[in-house]
């Protein structure tokens, strides 16, 4: 029978179950074999990883069990298992910040008193039901606006006050209703979209008529956008994001396309809407044809007394800059008596390229293919923004003057 160690809310799930044997020899094909039958008295950890983008974290839950004494195993290739008896229960607390949708629950409970509470309050005391760091609780949106995790408690609140489970009894208060201690005790496990889905006050603030009422059928169906897990501020980001980086690669496309000097200019221009050479934008195009010296210079100062000097190498996209390019790079530097520079390629740099970069005393930043397009995007160099969109909420200060 399995019963849960820990669950954690996006990076690992950790069950525990009573195994016989968890750490048999592997077969001779170097599988390992399925556990015997269950007998009392061993306890098998078992982390699985449930996002992909979150596999790098999967080292951190192998050394949170491990210190814990306790029996792990990681699924997937080169997984591990080792088999102890452990003397106190297992406690896996690496987390990041859950959906909007899993920090339903933990809202409510934060609000099982019954008594008003402001936001603030909420969020210090679901943080700490979840052991959610403070460096997770302080990332902030692709905007730079608001902290992703005061966003989904934020619209936790808001579906929740849609179907009547929380009510706000004055600006800034929020309160379990009854129907939401009902909801509390119905659902020990999970409150979710589903389950506000039973109220009928939900179920017509999540219909399309919501909207075409207005007399919008196209905004009608674009609520719809939004998807299960991301709150309607990380949908339009997440859209803006899959977009930007079409928008990437079809740049390296078109770089590639037009002539060695081409990209020389266009990384002075990339580095003038970063801000180098000042508010005068003082770069000097210095490459020619065949030229194994510096292909553009930057000014940091009027008198030319600070400068970096720029290298642009049109690759293709899988061709390496290699170590000995990086060497000649960094004597046209010396000749140009600065220690600072940036190499741009539209492909990629060799790790010996990257190693000697690092090594060398000079101060030398690789911008490769990828890193390029994605820095014009955000630096609107070589594109120009189509549309504008605003997600607009209610304004407090107009209802409670």
């Amino acid at each position: 029978m399995l019963t849960p160690a820990s669950v954690s809310h996006g990076f690992c799930t950790v069950l525990a179950t009573d195994l016989a044997t968890a750490a048999r020899p592997p077969t001779s094909a170097g599988r390992p074999t399925p556990p015997r039958l269950p007998r009392p008295g061993r306890l098998l950890v078992a982390v699985v990883v449930s996002r992909v983008s979150a596999a790098h974290r999967a080292s951190d839950a192998v050394g949170a069990l491990y210190s814990a004494g306790a029996a792990w195993t990681i699924n997937g290739r080169g997984s591990r298992r080792k088999l102890t008896r452990p003397d106190s229960p297992v406690v896996c607390s690496v987390v990041t910040v859950p959906d909007f949708q899993t920090l339903m629950r933990p809202t409510l409970v934060a609000l099982a008193d019954e008594q008003p509470r402001p936001l603030q309050s909420i969020r210090t005391t679901v943080a700490e039901a979840l052991k959610i760091s403070e460096e997770d609780q302080a990332e902030l949106l692709a905007s730079g606006k608001q902290t992703r995790y005061s966003n989904r408690v934020a619209w936790a609140l808001f579906h929740m006050s849609k179907a009547g489970v929380v009510v706000r009894p004055s600006r800034g208060q929020y309160a379990m209703s009854p129907r939401g201690k009902k909801v509390l005790v119905e659902n020990p496990d999970r409150v979710d979209m589903n389950v506000l889905l039973a109220f009928p006050e939900y179920v017509e603030f999540r219909s399309p008529k919501a909207s075409s009422a207005a007399g919008d059928d196209e905004q009608a169906s674009a609520t719809q956008v939004e998807t299960a897990d991301l709150s309607p501020s990380e949908a339009m980001e997440s859209l803006i994001t899959g977009a930007d980086a079409a928008v990437a690669l079809e740049l390296l496309d078109r770089i590639l396309a037009q002539p060695p000097a081409f990209l020389e200019r266009l990384a002075l221009r990339l580095l003038a809407a970063m801000g180098y050479g000042g508010r005068e934008s003082l770069t000097e195009h210095t490459g020619k044809s065949g030229d194994a010296g510096l292909d553009g210079l930057v000014r940091q100062d009027a008198l030319g007394l600070d400068l970096v000097g720029v290298q642009a190498k049109r690759y293709a996209k899988d061709a390496c800059v290699t170590r000995p390019e990086m060497q000649a790079f960094v004597g046209a530097l010396q000749g140009a008596q600065t220690s600072r520079g940036v190499f741009v390629t539209t492909g990629r740099f060799s790790a010996g390229a990257r190693q000697f970069a690092e090594a060398v005393q000079m101060r030398l930043v690789l911008l490769d293919g990828g890193q390029l397009t994605r820095a014009m995007v955000r630096y609107n160099v070589g594109v120009t923004a189509r549309e504008t969109f605003e997600l607009k909420q209610v304004d407090e200060d107009v209802f409670d003057e």
